[in-house]
């Protein structure tokens, strides 16, 4: 019966944490019709790790300032800068992992054996 429980009680955990992302980062992106998966691409092709990738998103999302962003400055003439994220750093990094895990570009590329 704990073991039934402990499931539920994590699988209802794990579905309020994806709302929650959903809530906080993705929300903004399909208002402004940005979509993540170029946002993803931008910080893999300047910073190529995912290590990197995370550092940068988390340093800019604490603190959006132009000399941060990876966009155009056409970008941030029409949309502007992102506003702070008001998250604990916890959370914060949880939701870079979390979109860095989505968007996963080894996810996405299969390798053919020939």
């Amino acid at each position: 019966m704990v073991k039934i429980f402990s499931i539920i009680f994590l699988i209802s955990f794990s579905l309020n944490a994806s709302e929650s992302f959903e809530k906080a980062c993705l929300k903004c992106h399909i208002e402004t019709n940005v979509p993540n998966e170029v946002i993803y691409k931008r910080y893999l092709l300047k910073y190529s790790s995912k290590a990197k990738m995370r550092e940068a998103m988390v340093a800019y999302l604490k603190k959006p300032i132009a000399e941060k962003t990876i966009m155009p400055s056409r970008f941030i003439d029409i949309f502007g800068l992102k506003e702070r994220m008001k998250l604990s750093d916890v959370m914060l990094n949880k939701y870079v992992d979390e979109l860095i895990n989505i968007y996963d570009i080894k996810k996405i590329l299969t390798l053919q054996k020939k």
